[in-house]
């Protein structure tokens, strides 16, 4: 089932079966949104040629509130470094948000659900992009520890970027077909009942 959803809605992307597909997760918080597409800029950069590589973005609606305008500015300077880097830029809608992320090869966000939701489905590998600014936030109004920070990087069930000069390194071991084995077994299933509820729907839909 996975890999038939993946098949599926690669081809509806019009995606070819060589063509390294990265799906970013915007996070909505105006306090480190900056960052995060500083960030994410550089994952765009370390797909350039000589492979094919896809970028697709998909925006936290609350970024609209921010400012008017805001979601189409941050949709043009991604594009716009996609087209500088040689990568191919998608911005997909109307496709289920766990098939999207069935679809990519990694999934790169600071932190969202979807990232969550991609451990539990066995999908592809989650690198979390965390630099000075977000980890500060995190500390101070989250209370998260360094050098962790997310259970999910504690657990090694994902990676962990937290500069523009680790996100290279980082998506080539994302990559790794040993390196996704070594963290799709660490994962463990989440407890408590709402979230085992939720698990077993995933689990589901992707086997």
């Amino acid at each position: 089932r996975k890999e038939e959803i993946r098949k599926s809605r690669r081809a509806e992307l019009g995606i070819a079966y060589d063509e390294v597909v990265v799906l970013w997760w915007s996070q909505g918080l105006p306090e480190v949104i900056e960052e995060d597409i500083e960030m994410t800029q550089g994952v765009i950069q370390s797909l350039a040629a000589p492979q094919k590589s896809v970028f697709i973005m998909m925006l936290h609606p609350k970024l609209e509130d921010i400012r008017k305008g805001y979601l189409g500015d941050i949709s043009r300077r991604m594009r716009q470094c996609c087209e500088a880097s040689g990568v191919r830029f998608i911005s997909p809608d109307k496709i289920p948000c766990e098939e999207l992320d069935l679809a990519a090869d990694t999934i790169v966000t600071a932190m969202s659900t979807e990232g969550f939701k991609s451990n539990i489905m066995g999908g592809p590998p989650v690198v979390h992009l965390l630099g000075p600014a977000t980890r500060k936030w995190m500390e101070t109004e989250l209370f998260l520890e360094p050098p962790h920070y997310l259970p999910d990087v504690l657990a090694g069930e994902s990676l962990l970027a937290v500069s523009q000069s680790d996100i290279g390194r980082i998506l080539t071991a994302a990559m790794d077909s040993q390196v996704r084995r070594g963290l799709r077994a660490n994962w463990r299933p989440p407890t408590g009942k709402a979230a085992e509820k939720i698990a077993k729907e995933l689990i589901r839909l992707a086997r």
